[in-house]
């Protein structure tokens, strides 16, 4: 079965909270899907395929349609957010048939950032063989702590932040706040203060902050909007001498604490208010004793500071054997034999410069 309208989407709503994804990610719930269909479907058409028991919806591919009939069915908001995300499913069975019924459409799929945990991978090439070609790939990790009865920072970095709390510490007085605001009226105020954050740094200049991306600025209030009314939403302040100096956007669902956005202000970077704030929220889900800390994004320098561990994810692309999957598998396949033989021009090249 299919949707493919928002007034759809809408009113299956009630259905979707016993679904589930892989570690239970928020960006498979009906919050952050909804938000992704308002804001980031610029151009793509909603093709949200379920199956249902008993007239209850048990399982549903969150799924965009673009123009063109090669076009791939892709993960609603992977490409503009970057962060993994799944398909909802009650059971591994309902999961199982919906990716069956799939099968039988002959579109070809493209999915980002697909949790390794999740068992979806493994429905795809079981439904598709004999269907068509599926490739799967390694993608970007997401770093996380797991939150034990032992402190899992290393000694180094608790140093570190000593060190950076002290530095603060001269500046003025320190105040750390975690709000849940649950209402609008509490959060706008608390948002304007993030964004002014967050732009004060080198997103600022490079266009690339929640102010100035009005897509992606869209979707995060959306979202964060929906998730405040459901009393998710966690706003994390550092303070010195009562300014604002450094933010987190982040959630606390599934017994565990989500960073979805960070940023600090850059005049005060020689204290790392950024830092400082991180280890008051870690603190705060050690103290919860919440199952993990999940960093979310890409794994940097400074992630590999607080944990060495990442949670992997994978690229799935599937090509049916019909007339739509084979002529975009010509398509890329082509595509990749230029990339190739643009390399080896550009190699010989610089041989020959040298």
């Amino acid at each position: 079965m299919l949707m493919t309208s928002i007034d759809e989407i809408l009113r299956s709503a009630p259905q979707w909270n016993s679904l589930k994804t892989s570690l239970d990610l928020p960006m498979g719930e009906f919050e952050w899907l909804l938000s992704s269909f308002e804001n980031l479907s610029s151009g793509k058409k909603p093709y949200l395929e379920y199956t249902t028991e008993d007239d209850k919806i048990m399982a549903l591919a969150p799924l965009v349609k673009a123009p063109g009939f090669f076009s791939p069915l892709e993960l609603i908001g992977s490409g503009e957010h970057g962060e993994p995300i799944d398909f909802c499913y009650a059971n591994s069975k309902a999961l199982r048939e919906l990716v069956s019924d799939l099968s039988n459409n002959n579109r070809p799929l493209l999915l980002n950032r697909v949790p390794l945990t999740s068992p979806l991978h493994s429905a795809i090439k079981k439904s598709y063989k004999g269907k068509g070609i599926v490739y799967v790939s390694k993608e970007q990790t997401c770093p996380f702590i797991e939150i034990s009865k032992e402190d899992p920072l290393s000694s180094s970095l608790k140093r570190d932040l000593r060190r950076a709390q002290r530095k603060a510490d001269a500046m003025g007085e320190v105040d750390f706040e975690l709000h849940t605001p649950d209402s609008e009226k509490e959060f706008n105020p608390l948002w304007d203060q993030c964004l002014e954050i967050e732009s004060a740094n080198w997103k600022g200049e490079c266009e690339s902050s929640l102010k100035k991306d009005q897509i992606i600025g869209s979707f995060y209030k959306t979202f964060a909007l929906k998730a405040a009314k459901s009393g998710s939403l966690k706003i994390g302040l550092l303070k010195i001498s009562g300014k604002a100096v450094a933010m987190q956007i982040a959630l606390e669902r599934g017994k565990r604490f989500w960073l979805l956005k960070i940023g600090y202000n850059e005049n005060y970077r020689n204290c790392s208010p950024g830092q400082i704030l991180m280890n008051h929220t870690f603190q705060y889900a050690f103290d919860k004793k919440l199952r993990s800390y999940e960093f979310l994004g890409n794994p940097s320098a400074w992630t590999k500071r607080w944990t060495k561990n990442e949670r992997d994810n994978l690229r799935i692309k599937v090509y049916p054997y019909s007339l739509r999957g084979m002529g975009l598998f010509a398509i890329d396949g082509f595509k990749f034999l230029a990339g190739k033989l643009r390399d080896a021009r550009n190699k010989n090249a610089k041989s020959t410069k040298k």
